[in-house]
């Protein structure tokens, strides 16, 4: 499995391989208080908040091999990958699973009817990584035959 980024926002002015250009959104905001995790953003035409409370008494679960992996390259619509590299942390780091019927989302983005909420996992350490972004253009290139 992989992942694919349907729509970016970013709190700052970015680039990306679809839009070649993402403007700031006009909120961007993450936080965690008494145990809930807050996610709002704003931006023209398009909108995304959740809500995550953390449970009391957390299951936890290790990341798996497989998981790890297909995290490894994350796709864009387009078909360009950004390869990820993750510090050794990433391979013995804890989540803690959050029911989902305690989950609030609103997406008020174009995609919302085409997508559901599988599962929510939270990391309870920092992940620490690089992206190397448009990493297989010259894959791409080669199976198109664009010199």
């Amino acid at each position: 499995p992989r992942y694919m980024i349907l729509e970016a926002q970013s709190d700052s002015f970015s680039l990306d391989p679809v839009n070649l250009f993402t403007q700031a959104a006009d909120v961007f905001e993450y936080s965690i208080q008494n145990g809930v995790i807050s996610v709002d953003v704003q931006a023209p035409g398009t909108s995304f908040q959740a809500t995550i409370p953390l449970p009391d008494k957390p299951r936890r679960r290790a990341t798996s091999l497989d998981w790890t992996e297909a995290n490894n390259l994350i796709y864009w619509r387009n078909g360009v990958a950004d390869k990820i590299y993750y510090s050794g942390l990433v391979y013995d780091t804890k989540m803690i699973r959050v029911p989902k019927r305690q989950v609030s989302i609103t997406d008020g983005t174009v995609w919302a009817p085409y997508l559901r909420l599988a599962q929510v996992l939270v990391f309870e350490n920092r992940l620490e990584f690089i992206a190397s972004p448009w990493n297989n253009l010259n894959q791409l290139e080669d199976e198109i035959g664009v010199p």
